[in-house]
C-alpha cells in the first residue's frame, strides 16, 4: 500500500492524562469544576463539565452548520472540514502531550502517524463527495480545492514519516535501488554520508507519484491488445519482415500515424510508472502490449550481478548504461521525449528528465535521482566514501532550484506554496539537521503561518503550528530558550493558527447576530485556543491572544442577555456561559501566574478598544477638567466596559483589589467626561463581594473613594427624588373657591357652596399628605447630602498609599499615574455641588437657619471645604446665603419674634422709596 493510501484501520485515538491542576471553579453553581476529571467523555479530552444552557424553548436558532445536512458537501466546504480537523487535531495534540510528558520515546512518530490518519479520513470523505454524480459543479470545484489542500498537507506529513523513520528503504523497486555493484558491494554506496537520506526523499517522491497514478486509474494504455502497439499496421504492408525493435529501421519506413500515437502513449505511461517507482510494472506493461524488447531494455536499468560476455561482474550493466546515456542524449526526433526521460533517469542524465517534468515533485525527483546516480558511480569506481558525501546543503539547494517549478498554484498562492516546499526540503533532511537548518525551518514556518493568517487560510496555519509542535516533540528544539529568534518563530506559527480560529469564530458569531440569531457556545474554540497557546514560550503572547477570546466571549454573553431581555420584556438572568467555558479551558492549560495576568489583560484590551479616548488620552494630560457636556444615557459600550470588570471577580480567578481599582477608575473616567449616568451605573453595579473580600486597611485609598462615590450617588439621587416630588405639590385653591366654601348661607347657592367645600376639603387632605411626604423626602435628602459633604475622612479626599499592592499591567499602572489629579478635579466639582444642593433643600423647605449654617461648615478650618470653591462659585454660594438670611429675617418679623430694624427712620423711608 502506498504511503498516501487511505488506511483500512480506524484512527487510533490517543488518550489524555487524568492529571489536572487544582484551582477553584468559576461559577460553581453553573458548571462542575473544570479541574476535577471524570470519565464518560470522548477520548482525547479532559472533561470539565458543560455550562448549563437554557432548557426552555427559545427563539434562538442553532449553529449555522447544524442547519446543513450532516455529511453533505455544503457542510464540508462551509466549515465542516475545518471543524472536524480541529476536533481531531485536539485529540492528537492531547495524546502527544501525554506521551511527551511521560517520556515516551516514540511520541513524535506517533504524532506524525496520527496526523496522516486524521487527514486520510477527511480525504476519504472528500473522495466520497466527489464520487456523487449529482454534485453541483460549483460545489464540486470547492470540494476539489479542499481535497487538493488535504493532499498537500498529508503528503508533507508522509515525507516526515519517511525521512524520520529509523528503518531502511521499504521498497526494492525504487529508482534509488537500481544500482549494479562492480568490484565493490552495494553496501559501500549506502555508507556514503547523506546517501540513504536522499534515498528516502526519492522514495517519498515516488510513492507520492504512485498514489497520484492510482487515483487517476493507472496507466492509460487500454486496450492492451491494440495492434498499434505491435506495429501490425505497418507490418501488414511488408510481408515476410519479422516485427522487432529494429523493424522500422529494417524496412526503412516510418510507423503508421496510429502507431506513432500509440508509441507516444506507451512511452508516456512507461515514464509515469518509472516516476512512481514501479519499474517492474513498467516492464510488465511493455510485455502485455506486445513490446518485449522495450521491457528487456528497461530491465537493464535494474541492478544486476550477471557476468558479461568477458566474464567481468557488472560489466553488462556498464555496457547498458553507455547505451542508455546515448539514447537520453540523442537529438534524434524519432526518440520520444518521455522515452528519452526514462533512460535519462536510469542512466543519470538530468536534462531529458527535466524536459518532461511538469511539477515541483517531478523536478525534485529528477535532480535527486541524478545526484544519487552520480554519487553511486563515483563510489563504485573506487573513490573514497567520505569524499562522496552528500551534504544537507546540497539537498536544500536542489529544492531551492525547483521551488518555483510546476503546478500547484491552484492550491495556494506562490508565497505559501514556496513556503510549504521549503518546509519539505528541511524536514526531508531528517532528525540529523543542524541547528542553523532548524532555525531556518522555524523561520519558514513562522512566515508561512503569517501568510496563511493574512489570507485567512486556516489549513496553512494549522500545518505550520503542527510542524512546530512536531519539532518540539522530536527534541530538535532543546535549548530553544537560548535562541530568541527561534522561540519567536515557533510562537508566531502557533499564535497565528489560534488567531485565525478565533477570527473565523467571531465572523460566524457576527453573521449570526446580523440575522438576529444567538448561537450556543462551542467548546472546540476555547479548547483549541487554550491547548495550542499552552505550547508558546512567551507568556505575553499567550495573554495577548487569549484575552481576545475572553473579550469576544463577554460581548456574546451580553448580546445574549439583551436578546433575552428584548424577548421576555424583563431583566434577564446574567448570562456567562461563554466566559465560563473560556476560563475553564484556561484554568486547565495555563499556570496560575498567567491566569492572574490574563484576566487583567482582558479587561485592559476591551477598555482600550472601546474607550480609547477615556483611557489613553488621559495618560498624557496634566490638566484634568470635567467635560462641559453631560450625558444621562448608558450606552451598550458603557455597559460592556463595566461588565468587563467581571473577569476580575470570577471565583477561580478573583482579584478583588484590582476589581475595586477598576470600578473607581472607570467611575472617574465616566464622570470627568460628562457621562454621569454611566458613572452611576458602574457604582451601582459594583458587586458587594468586592468589598466583603477586601480588608480596608490594606486598600484604604480605593475603599474610601468607593464609599465617596456611593454616598455621592445616593445624595444626588435623594435630592432628585425630593425635587421631583416638589413638582407634585397640589394646585392651590383659588380665593374665590375658598370664599364660596366659607360663605354665609344665602350668599351663594347651595350647590356652589357644597362643591367648593368638597374641593377645599380635598385640597387640605392632599396638601397634608404632600407636606408629610415632602418632609420625609426632605429629611432623606438632607441626611444623604450631609453624609456625603461631611463624610469621615473627607469626601473624595485622597487617601491613597503608594505601598498598596496592585496587579501590574502591561501598559503601566494608569490608576497610580492619574488618580490624584482626577480625584482633585472631581472633589473641586462635587463639594460645591453638594453644598449648593443641600442649601437648596434647606432654602426651599423654609429651613433658613440651617441654610445659613452651611456658611460655617464651608468656612470650617477642620473641613476646609472652602478650598474646593473657585471665586465665582464662592460668590454664588454667599449670594444664596444672603438670600436665606433675608428670608429668615422676614419670617421672624412676620411671626413677631423681632421687629424690623430702623422702622420709622430715614432708612425705612429709603427702603419704601425703592
Amino acid at each position: 500500500m502506498s504511503a498516501l493510501a487511505t488506511p483500512k484501520h480506524d484512527v487510533r485515538k490517543l488518550r489524555f492524562s487524568t492529571g489536572a491542576p487544582h484551582l477553584q471553579s468559576p461559577f460553581p453553581g453553573v458548571a462542575p469544576s473544570p479541574y476535577t476529571p471524570f470519565s464518560g467523555r470522548r477520548s482525547g479530552s479532559v472533561p470539565i463539565g458543560t455550562p448549563q444552557l437554557p432548557t426552555r424553548p427559545t427563539s434562538f436558532e442553532a449553529d449555522a452548520l447544524a442547519t446543513l445536512p450532516q455529511g453533505s458537501a455544503e457542510e464540508f466546504i462551509n466549515g465542516g472540514l475545518d471543524a472536524a480537523l480541529r476536533e481531531s487535531s485536539l485529540d492528537v495534540l492531547a495524546g502527544l502531550r501525554t506521551q511527551y510528558e511521560s517520556g515516551t520515546p516514540q511520541a513524535a512518530d506517533a504524532f506524525v502517524k496520527e496526523m496522516i490518519s486524521t487527514l486520510a479520513l477527511q480525504l476519504e470523505r472528500a473522495n466520497e463527495l466527489m464520487d456523487a454524480p449529482s454534485l453541483h459543479p460549483y460545489v464540486r470545484k470547492q470540494v476539489r480545492a479542499l481535497q487538493n489542500r488535504l493532499l498537500l498537507e498529508q503528503t508533507t506529513w508522509n515525507l516526515v514519516d519517511t525521512a524520520w523513520r529509523p528503518s531502511e528503504i521499504r521498497s526494492r523497486d525504487l529508482s534509488t535501488t537500481r544500482l549494479a555493484p562492480s568490484n565493490l558491494d552495494e553496501n559501500s554506496v549506502l555508507k556514503v554520508p547523506g546517501y540513504v537520506k536522499c534515498q528516502r526523499i526519492v522514495e517519498w517522491l515516488e510513492t507520492t507519484a504512485a498514489d497520484v497514478l492510482e487515483r487517476s486509474g493507472g496507466p492509460k494504455v487500454k486496450p492492451l491488445d491494440d495492434p498499434a502497439y505491435r506495429w501490425e499496421y505497418t507490418a501488414s504492408k511488408y510481408e515476410g519482415e519479422k516485427v522487432s525493435m529494429d523493424f522500422p529501421h529494417a524496412v526503412g519506413k516510418s510507423l503508421d500515424e496510429v502507431e506513432t500515437k500509440a508509441e507516444g502513449r506507451i512511452s508516456h505511461e512507461t515514464f509515469r510508472l518509472v516516476r512512481a517507482g514501479k519499474l517492474s510494472e513498467a516492464e510488465e506493461l511493455c510485455r502485455r502490449v506486445g513490446q518485449p524488447w522495450r521491457a528487456a531494455a528497461l530491465a537493464g536499468g535494474k541492478k544486476s550481478s550477471a557476468l558479461s560476455a568477458n566474464g567481468i561482474k557488472g560489466d553488462a550493466r556498464r555496457t547498458w548504461r553507455i547505451a542508455a546515456k546515448a539514447i537520453a542524449r540523442s537529438p534524434d526526433p524519432a526518440i520520444l521525449p518521455h522515452e528519452r526521460a526514462v533512460y535519462g533517469v536510469l542512466a543519470g542524465e538530468l536534462e531529458p528528465v527535466l524536459a518532461v517534468s511538469t511539477t515541483f515533485e517531478d523536478e525534485a525527483w529528477a535532480r535527486l535521482c541524478t545526484l544519487l546516480d552520480s554519487t553511486a558511480e563515483f563510489v563504485l569506481n573506487g573513490r573514497n566514501v567520505t569524499v562522496a558525501a552528500i551534504e544537507d546543503e546540497t539537498v536544500l539547494q536542489i529544492f531551492r532550484e525547483c521551488k518555483h517549478a510546476g503546478e500547484g498554484l491552484d492550491v495556494a498562492d506562490g508565497k505559501v506554496l514556496e513556503g510549504i516546499r521549503m518546509t519539505r526540503a528541511y524536514v526531508g533532511i531528517g532528525p540529523g539537521m543542524c541547528g542553523s537548518h532548524v532555525s531556518q525551518l522555524l523561520k519558514t514556518l513562522g512566515e508561512l503561518a503569517e501568510a496563511g493568517a493574512s489570507s485567512g487560510e486556516e489549513w496553512i496555519c494549522r500545518f505550520a503550528a503542527h510542524a512546530c509542535i512536531f519539532l518540539k516533540t522530536s527534541g530538535l528544539l532543546a535549548g530553544i530558550k537560548n535562541r530568541p529568534q527561534d522561540e519567536f518563530s515557533f510562537d508566531t506559527a502557533i499564535e497565528k493558527y489560534v488567531e485565525v480560529v478565533l477570527q473565523k469564530d467571531q465572523e460566524r458569531e457576527a453573521k449570526a447576530r446580523a440575522h438576529g440569531t444567538i448561537l450556543p457556545p462551542r467548546r472546540i474554540v476555547p479548547e483549541t485556543a487554550a491547548r495550542y497557546l499552552a505550547e508558546l514560550h512567551s507568556d505575553d503572547r499567550i495573554i495577548s491572544t487569549y484575552s481576545v477570546l475572553l473579550c469576544a466571549a463577554l460581548e456574546e454573553d451580553l448580546s445574549h442577555e439583551r436578546a433575552e431581555a428584548k424577548r421576555v420584556g424583563v431583566s434577564p438572568r446574567q448570562v456567562d456561559e461563554r466566559r465560563t467555558l473560556c476560563l475553564q479551558k484556561a484554568g486547565q492549560c495555563f499556570p496560575r501566574e498567567i491566569l492572574d495576568l490574563l484576566i487583567v489583560a482582558a479587561t485592559d484590551k476591551l477598555w482600550k478598544s472601546m474607550l480609547p479616548d477615556q483611557v489613553d488620552n488621559s495618560l498624557v494630560s496634566d490638566d484634568i477638567k470635567l467635560s462641559e457636556s453631560v450625558s444621562d444615557e448608558v450606552s451598550e459600550t458603557d455597559e460592556l466596559v463595566v461588565r468587563a470588570i467581571e473577569f476580575l471577580i470570577f471565583p477561580a480567578f478573583a482579584n478583588y483589589k484590582e476589581a475595586l481599582l477598576r470600578v473607581t477608575n472607570l467611575a472617574r473616567q465616566f464622570f470627568l467626561r460628562g457621562r454621569r449616568a454611566a458613572a452611576r451605573y458602574v457604582i451601582s453595579w459594583a458587586p458587594a463581594e468586592v468589598m466583603s473580600q477586601i480588608e480596608p486597611s490594606t486598600c484604604e485609598g480605593p475603599v474610601h473613594e468607593l464609599e465617596s462615590w456611593r454616598v455621592y450617588m445616593d445624595a444626588i439621587s435623594r435630592h432628585n427624588e425630593w425635587k421631583t416630588y416638589q413638582s407634585r405639590k397640589p394646585q392651590p385653591i383659588s380665593e374665590k373657591m375658598r370664599a364660596a366654601a366659607s360663605a354665609e348661607p344665602g350668599e351663594v347657592s347651595y350647590e356652589i357652596q357644597a362643591n367648593a367645600g368638597i374641593q377645599v376639603q380635598k385640597f387640605n387632605k392632599e396638601n397634608e399628605e404632600f407636606l408629610r411626604t415632602s418632609e420625609r423626602y426632605c429629611q432623606a435628602a438632607v441626611q444623604s447630602l450631609g453624609a456625603a459633604l461631611l463624610l469621615e475622612g473627607g469626601w473624595m479626599q485622597d487617601k491613597y498609599k503608594q505601598n498598596e499592592n496592585i496587579t501590574e499591567r502591561p501598559r503601566g499602572d494608569y490608576a497610580l499615574r492619574n488618580r490624584s489629579k482626577e480625584i482633585e478635579a472631581i472633589r473641586k466639582f462635587g463639594i460645591p455641588q453638594l453644598t449648593v444642593l443641600l442649601h437648596h433643600v434647606y432654602h426651599e423647605s423654609g429651613m433658613f437657619t440651617e441654610a445659613i449654617g452651611l456658611a460655617q461648615v464651608v468656612a470650617s478650618d477642620h473641613l476646609k471645604l472652602y478650598e474646593c470653591f473657585g471665586v465665582s462659585e464662592m460668590k454664588s454660594f454667599l449670594t444664596r446665603i444672603a438670600d436665606s438670611t433675608v428670608l429668615l429675617a422676614d419670617t421672624m418679623i412676620q411671626s413677631g419674634q423681632c421687629e424690623r430694624p430702623y422702622e420709622t427712620t430715614m432708612f425705612e423711608e429709603l427702603l419704601a422709596n425703592e
